[in-house]
């Protein structure tokens, strides 16, 4: 049978839980700022590199006439950390005072693919928006500075992240 001894290959009983409110109190914005950098630059450097990272486009699979669901894989080689984001966005649902979008993370352990962790998405999604908009910004404006006389002071970029998209 192709099923046989899949028993011992399972996922752990216990795969963990964190919650918006556990995110809420564990997740600080200089951590994030300096994770969203590293992954950032991890991104730069490619899949091909030891501590490049794979990000693939995201899926997008519509649903019914007004909602959307986005699948986002990732792997960053030198932190091990692989991982899955689903997020829902329906825009109607702001009329029924239910939020417009929904996520989910699922971590896995990057040498075995067993499922380690899910983890509600909605804050970190909110808070990485707006991490990688000033991570990127710092960066613009760090650059522009090098670039600039002496006498005259960098003006950033305009884009802020806040909530669930950068506007």
């Amino acid at each position: 049978m192709a099923f046989e001894g899949l028993g011992k290959q399972r996922a752990s009983k216990s795969i963990k839980w964190i919650s918006e409110e556990d995110i809420r109190r564990l997740l600080t914005w200089d951590s994030l700022l300096k994770e969203v950098r590293e992954c950032l630059m991890a991104v730069t450097r490619g899949p091909q590199h030891p501590e490049g990272a794979v990000q693939p486009l995201r899926a997008k699979i519509p649903v019914y006439e007004d909602g959307v669901m986005l699948v986002m894989p990732g792997f960053v080689k030198g932190q091990g950390a692989l991982a899955t984001k689903i997020l829902t966005h329906y825009p109607n649902n702001a009329s029924k005072n239910i939020s417009t979008h929904h996520a989910m993370i699922l971590l896995m352990n990057a040498s075995t693919g067993v499922p380690a962790a899910v983890l509600d998405g909605e804050v970190i999604t909110e808070m990485r928006t707006a991490a990688a908009s000033a991570v990127a910004t710092l960066e613009l404006v760090q650059r522009k500075g090098k670039d600039l006389d002496a006498d005259k002071s960098p003006s950033p970029p305009g884009l802020i992240g806040v909530k669930n998209n950068g506007t």
